[in-house]
């Protein structure tokens, strides 16, 4: 786990701070939402066979607000869409955009959601998915891209992300959390400052 900025909702990530091991999967959903999807993932995975004397999970689900285009109050995500998730679950190219949790998310003033990027080099993968969701002014390769596009305006530096990384390096958990401290360099590349009103979150597994 990194932390950039702590304005959020990420449950039980104590548990992966102190013992560096995740159980069950990690989940990520809008941010009323959070307990209603940790009760689900509890459901679950209480009801596996083999799991008929387990007395305590740790589910690990993250969140960004998007109560700007999505609404919010009104916590549409429950036990039957978490158990589809998990049962559509499959390997191979990840949907990207507006898309599950990242449906009603907003990067930079506009149209935000589930991103991807992958590197592989001496023989390793590191893949990175992202749910964006948050403020500045959007840069590209540093140019003010964002600036010159809302014609000067200042945008609203608020929002929170999710930058869950993954790789098959044979690291332990404090090389985990060093390459997840590392994408708040990559956050910062883009245009975002980060502000107190954002949760700027990374979780590093492999």
């Amino acid at each position: 786990m990194f932390v950039g900025n702590a304005f959020g909702k990420l449950m039980e990530s104590t548990q992966v701070e102190e013992l560096g091991e995740i159980e069950p999967r990690i989940v990520l959903t809008s941010t009323l939402n959070v307990p209603r999807v940790a009760d689900a993932l509890l459901d679950y995975m209480l009801a596996l066979p083999g799991n008929e004397h387990v007395l305590s999970i740790n589910p690990l689900v993250a969140e960004t607000n998007d109560g700007r285009l999505n609404d919010i109050r009104s916590r549409p995500v429950g036990r039957e869409e978490v158990f589809a998730a998990i049962r559509n679950a499959r390997g191979g190219p990840v949907e990207e955009g507006a898309v599950g949790a990242g449906t009603g998310c907003v990067v930079f003033g506009f149209k935000g959601g589930i991103g991807t990027s992958s590197r592989q080099a001496g023989g390793y993968m590191v893949g990175v998915l992202v749910q964006s969701n948050f403020g500045g002014d959007l840069m590209i390769a540093g140019v003010p891209v964002g600036q010159e596009l809302s014609h000067g305006a200042a945008a609203s530096p608020n929002g929170s992300i999710i930058m869950v990384v993954a790789t098959d390096a044979r690291v332990d958990a404090r090389l985990l959390r060093r390459m997840a401290a590392r994408t708040i360099w990559g956050l910062a590349r883009t245009g975002s400052a980060g502000s107190n009103g954002s949760g700027d979150y990374a979780i590093a597994y492999l």
